[in-house]
């Protein structure tokens, strides 16, 4: 708990029922919050009364020492009140086991629903194509480093100090380079157009026209096609600050994410839909998801689906230091005894779909095959950006099924 809360208060004995553990729960709320304990609602998501994450943590440790038991730190964002949490605490009932979808009979899965990625093309720290990013990962190099000359005013913003308003803690990333570097006239945009374009508009129109490329299409050719464009895209603050006489009639344009989808298309002369997405950090899943959904269903014969995201500015960093959420040491590591927090990174990667069985006929090389996805929410879990663990054990389970595949099929899981 706090440095200002008091002491621990166990029971003597122990607490027997989820009674005695939800008053001990209301209790050590209280403390924590300084909240009158009457006013404490037990039917309440814990971050709702005040509890940050590293609190939720501690208490789930405190749990574990109040109760004698083994619990999981993750108990208190899959329980997120006090009287769900009460009530699991001492639930000695097995978790039930997930049990896929017997087959009736029928395939739940129509093998004419295969997605095939036929071409991609990327811009990512240290890697400008899909073989460079191989050789990194393969070589096992570091492409995190300093901010880019240039990008912000990095004067006065680093402080090592968590709680330093409008200051960083670490301002190490994984940055591109040459972001301001687009060859406008290329793509038939004026220079005074091409100023106002968000880079991250501009980093997709070239990216995209690359995965087209590298698919031995000729891009012209797509032009009146049935094709469809489906981008990830985050508000990236470009031009935010412009004041009324800066707006030129090409900022409007530049700076709507919804438009970047449709650049892409008005460029290519694309006829399919054309949709941005911004669901935080599963956009560019959502994208892919809603893009090969589009093609089984008929939507379309082809398909761009792919995201870029770029730190224009230092509001990142900044928020996230105010969480303690940002990596002092500037490195991730995820599912290390390391892990001490996250790194900002930018990039573009851009896929292009077919159906698999319109990919064979063509004679398309196919890198890899996309057999099932699926979406949810997480609905009223322990905070508005706190994770389910239900709600995620719910989508991968329906991405199974969608794939007429079980967890055993499975030999490799990248997760976020």
């Amino acid at each position: 708990m706090p440095a200002h809360a008091s002491p621990k208060q166990f029971p003597d004995p122990p607490p027997r029922t989820p009674r005695d553990v939800r008053a001990w729960l209301e209790s050590a709320v209280a403390r924590a919050t300084g909240l009158d304990p009457d006013t404490v609602d037990p039917n309440r998501p814990l971050a709702e009364l005040g509890l940050g994450s590293r609190q939720l943590v501690t208490l789930a440790a405190e749990l574990a020492d109040l109760t004698g038991r083994t619990l999981d730190p993750s108990l208190v964002f899959d329980h997120p009140t006090i009287a769900a949490l009460a009530e699991a605490v001492l639930d000695d009932r097995p978790a039930a086991p997930a049990t896929p979808r017997e087959p009736d009979g029928t395939d739940p899965h129509r093998h004419d629903d295969d997605i095939a990625i036929v071409s991609m093309a990327c811009r990512l720290p240290g890697a400008d194509d899909p073989d460079a990013l191989w050789r990194l990962l393969d070589e096992g190099r570091e492409a995190v480093g300093d901010v880019p000359a240039g990008r912000w005013d990095t004067q006065d913003l680093y402080d090592p100090d968590p709680e330093a308003t409008g200051r960083a803690y670490s301002l190490r990333g994984g940055y591109l380079r040459d972001i301001d570097r687009f060859d406008a006239a290329f793509f038939g945009i004026s220079p005074r157009e091409a100023a106002a374009m968000d880079p991250q508009q501009r980093l997709l129109l070239r990216t995209a026209w690359e995965a087209v490329e590298r698919a031995g299409i000729v891009p012209a050719t797509l032009n009146g096609s049935s094709t469809g464009v489906y981008v990830g895209l985050y508000d990236s603050g470009y031009l935010a600050s412009a004041g009324l006489g800066e707006l030129d009639g090409h900022v409007g344009t530049g700076t709507a994410p919804s438009v970047a989808s449709g650049r892409i298309a008005y460029s290519l002369g694309l006829r399919g839909p054309a949709v941005t997405v911004d669901t935080a950090c599963s956009s560019s899943l959502v994208a892919l998801h809603l893009a090969a959904r589009a093609l089984a269903g008929g939507e379309c014969d082809l398909a761009l689906a792919g995201g870029a995201t770029l730190l224009l500015t230092p509001r990142g960093h900044v928020e996230f230091s105010r969480l303690r959420g940002l990596s002092p040491s500037g490195r991730c590591s995820p599912f290390s005894a390391d892990a001490d927090g996250v790194v900002w990174a930018e990039g573009c990667g851009v896929v292009l779909l077919k159906r698999l069985a319109d990919a064979r006929r063509d004679g398309d090389r196919v890198l890899a095959v996309v057999k099932g996805s699926a979406l949810n929410q997480d609905g009223r879990s322990q905070g508005l950006s706190a994770p389910s663990g239900p709600a995620q054990e719910r989508v991968v389970r329906a991405a199974l099924d969608t794939a007429g595949l079980r967890p055993h099929d499975i030999d490799h899981v990248e997760a976020h």
